[in-house]
């Protein structure tokens, strides 16, 4: 089969696949619509896809950020998600038919997600906390939220010396 290449306004060859009485199909091109591959939450031609248990697939960075504010659901149909989305693999199939079709839109959101994931690293989360500590005193954290439990791995796995709050 023959994916014809559409530009972003849509625009394909608009040849299309028709079955035959035998079963088989005729033709030989089918186009795909750009919005076929968008992410639902950015609305960009989706990048490093993530699909979940619903069926549903995202750019791994919108899906990171999504599930981080709305309590583990699909943005779209919000059935729970067990699985965290950085360890979900990448969707192979979706990522090259992305790519197969749409080279320059890829390109460029790759380029754009790995500045995202760069400025995203530069910058350690800070608690905030209201009593005075004196250097050499240690401080208990109780962390039970997964955002908490997220942020303190991050800021042990660096091995940058400067924090800021975001």
């Amino acid at each position: 089969m023959d994916l014809t290449r559409e530009t972003a306004s849509g625009k394909g060859d608009g040849g299309g696949m028709s079955k035959t009485p035998q079963g088989g199909r005729a033709g030989g091109t089918a186009t795909l619509p750009l919005a076929a591959l968008e992410c639902a939450v950015c609305l960009f031609l989706v990048c490093e896809p993530v699909s979940l248990s619903c069926g549903h697939s995202f750019c791994r960075v919108c899906l990171v950020n999504t599930l981080r504010r709305n309590k583990k659901k699909c943005p779209t149909c919000r059935a729970v998600c067990h699985n965290s989305a950085e360890d979900q693999p990448e969707d192979v199939m979706l990522a090259n038919i992305a790519r197969t079709c749409f080279p320059e839109l890829a390109a460029a959101r790759l380029k754009e997600v790995e500045a995202e994931r760069e400025k995203f690293m530069t910058v350690l989360p800070v608690f905030y906390y209201n009593v005075p500590m004196f250097p050499g005193e240690s401080l208990q954290l109780h962390l039970f939220e997964p955002r908490y439990k997220l942020m303190m791995k991050r800021v042990v796995n660096t091995s940058r010396r400067s924090t800021a709050s975001s």
